[in-house]
């Protein structure tokens, strides 16, 4: 079965910046371009019939664009043994209200939503289990970095495919936010 999740595709000049965002830390597991995007649901895998659902429940998403800016660093864990290290986003309500009206819409067609804290990154490095080295030196480098604003303007549907190198996005499908501009 298809392994899929909703998220931010982000635009070249921004992983162009994101990736200078690094250092070299033990066990450190830096994303490759094809990798960086901001996860809003993960639906994890889907069975091929229910993927109609999937696309009746984001169908003429009410939800208007917005402009977002990668800002800062942080990490999940503990900065001398992190899990993963991310990048922060602002402002964060904007990605919030359309991660809560994916949620709404999804949960009301029957898929099962993650009950833990939404809190929107994009994710950089990960570490392995065991290896993890201090990230702290990277953190206060990069905790003041901005990256170049976009327009946030769809939400993309992911194919996720496991591999030995890492996972392989594929976007399936586009589903556009509402053009406020006037």
């Amino acid at each position: 079965m298809p392994r899929v999740f909703l998220g931010l595709a982000l635009p070249e000049p921004v992983k162009d910046c994101l990736l200078t965002w690094n250092a070299d830390i033990v066990g450190a597991r830096w994303q490759r371009r094809d990798q960086l995007h901001l996860t809003l649901c993960f639906l994890g895998e889907v069975a091929p019939e229910r993927m109609p659902v999937v696309f009746r429940a984001l169908e003429d998403l009410d939800a208007p664009a917005f402009v977002l800016e990668p800002a800062g660093v942080d990490c999940f864990g503990d900065p001398g043994k992190p899990r993963n290290l991310w990048a922060g986003v602002r402002p964060e309500e904007p990605v919030r209200a359309l991660y809560e009206a994916l949620c709404q819409r999804l949960g009301r067609s029957g898929f099962p939503m993650d009950t833990r804290r939404f809190h929107p990154h994009i994710t950089l490095a990960r570490f392995g289990r065991r290896q993890a080295g201090p990230a702290n030196a990277f953190l206060d480098q990069y905790r003041d970095h901005v990256a170049p604003g976009f327009t946030v303007d769809g939400v993309s549907l992911f194919l996720s495919q496991p591999g030995p190198d890492g996972s392989r996005y594929q976007r399936l499908a586009l589903f556009q936010l509402k053009d406020t501009r006037t």
